[in-house]
């Protein structure tokens, strides 16, 4: 009997929650929650109020960018000069400004119903999107927590990226979709509010580079 309980006792440790799920689930809590509010999200349901129509434009352009950093900052952590961080949050905080002066003049301009034009202008909404994201996710304290825990656990790089990579999804996903539920009368005020705060990251992200 005795014999039979330390089996048993044996087998309750060995499946115990395995390391790499510890690892995933303790990363991705501290993306998730760092990433609220960020930047990178007001750049993406802002860009989401005042392109209704092409929401998923936004939101598509806005995940391949943060997993993209994801991707950059936990495979190439220690590899990337720290001085290069530098540029990076300069070009991102004046992308960030001029994308927030944008969608603030943006918020009371009618839109253009031309099927064409609209076409072109997704390819470039996509792109603008995509690039600003980025350049704003990589000096972020989301991809400075995501490095850290590369460097820490670099036996499970593939385990730290999609945590982070996950966490980032999740926390556009409400935010795009969940920015869609305002009512339309609400979307002007919103997206200039919205606007401002852009232009206020930007000009932290300028003058607080390190």
């Amino acid at each position: 009997m005795r014999g039979a309980h330390c089996a048993l006792f044996n087998l309750f440790l060995v499946e115990e929650v395995p390391l790499e799920l510890a690892t995933f689930f303790s990363i991705f809590g501290l993306v998730f929650i760092g990433e609220f509010g960020d930047k990178t999200q007001f750049a993406a349901g802002t860009g989401a109020l005042a392109n209704r129509s092409r929401t998923w434009v936004i939101y598509l352009g806005s995940i391949f960018a943060l997993v993209i950093a994801s991707g950059l900052t936990t495979f190439a952590a220690g590899l990337i000069p720290t001085s290069w961080l530098i540029w990076v949050s300069l070009i991102g905080g004046c992308l960030l400004i001029g994308y927030g002066i944008y969608l603030f003049k943006q918020a009371e301009a009618e839109a253009d119903d031309d099927d064409e034009v609209v076409e072109r202008a997704s390819w470039a909404l996509f792109l603008s999107q995509f690039w600003i994201v980025l350049l704003a996710e990589i000096s972020d304290k989301s991809q400075i927590m995501t490095a850290g825990a590369a460097v820490k656990n670099n036996q499970e790089l593939w385990t730290v990226f999609a945590a982070s990579a996950s966490a980032l999804i999740l926390v556009t996903s409400l935010t795009v979709w969940g920015i869609t539920k305002v009512p339309e009368r609400w979307t002007t005020h919103i997206q200039k509010l919205g606007a401002f705060g852009m232009v206020l990251y930007g000009l932290y992200m300028i003058l607080s580079p390190n």
